[in-house]
């Protein structure tokens, strides 16, 4: 079930300083439905697609709307962070992509049963050029290529009268190390040893780490940390959502 998957799912269990859910696309909006069209192919087409350093915009989901069952915030929490992501890297990080792209692409066709749609701002304009039978066969594709999500409900007609998408998670140790190396290539993008240069910044000069705090913070209920943003917390402590304290 796609709800309990949005929900326990959590692909960065070794830091708090990596968004579980983000939207990364590209730059240029020219570009963005091309880019999802491109995470669709095999490896190597991407390979070639992708041999030189990308620029891309990076969005922190805000998961405050889900978990209080509200519709989607109006606009990003954050202006977007700008990534430079050279080409051999993305093609590591394509597991991590593809996987994310397909559960919000899915949660996003979905939304009008579950809620979980809500996890995507407006705002974004590839999502406002995608239609629910185009994010379906998009994330089928993408699930199918991830090495993370095994199966997706194909027998499904309508998302948006679905009351389940059946998609399972792969949990053997060859999809894990996949995920687990696919996720240090984003953190190292993110948060960088300072001898490789200054983290990436939005607009503003302001990193992920900057972005804690003002905008974001971190809740965590029953061991599962959550981004959201800080207009949800007096809401969220009410259903028994704590601040987090950990630092790494």
């Amino acid at each position: 079930n796609l709800s309990q998957l949005m929900i326990e799912l959590t692909l960065n269990p070794e830091s708090t300083s990596i968004p579980t859910f983000a939207i990364i696309i590209p730059e240029r909006p020219d570009r963005q439905l091309n880019f999802f069209d491109s995470l669709s192919q095999k490896t190597r087409r991407i390979q070639d697609y992708f041999g030189f350093t990308k620029h891309f915009h990076l969005y922190v989901c805000d998961e405050g709307p889900m978990l209080l069952g509200r519709s989607p915030s109006k606009q990003p929490l954050h202006d977007p962070i700008l990534l430079k992501i050279p080409g051999k890297l993305f093609v590591k990080m394509l597991p991590v992509l593809r996987f994310m792209s397909a559960t919000l692409f899915l949660a996003k066709a979905a939304g009008t049963v579950f809620g979980i749609g809500a996890l995507i701002p407006g705002g974004i304009p590839f999502v406002e050029g995608l239609d629910a039978d185009k994010m379906r066969e998009m994330a089928g594709s993408m699930s199918k290529l991830s090495g993370v999500l095994e199966v997706v409900d194909e027998t499904v007609e309508d998302l948006t009268e679905a009351k389940s998408i059946n998609a399972n998670i792969k949990l053997d140790a060859d999809a894990q190390k996949v995920v687990g190396e696919s996720y240090k290539t984003l953190k190292s993008l993110l948060l960088p040893d300072r001898s490789k240069g200054k983290p990436p910044t939005n607009k503003n000069g302001q990193t992920i780490n900057d972005l804690l705090g003002t905008s974001i913070t971190r809740v965590v209920k029953d061991g599962k940390l959550h981004w959201v943003g800080r207009e949800h917390v007096d809401d969220l402590r009410k259903l028994g959502y704590q601040l987090s304290t950990r630092a790494d």
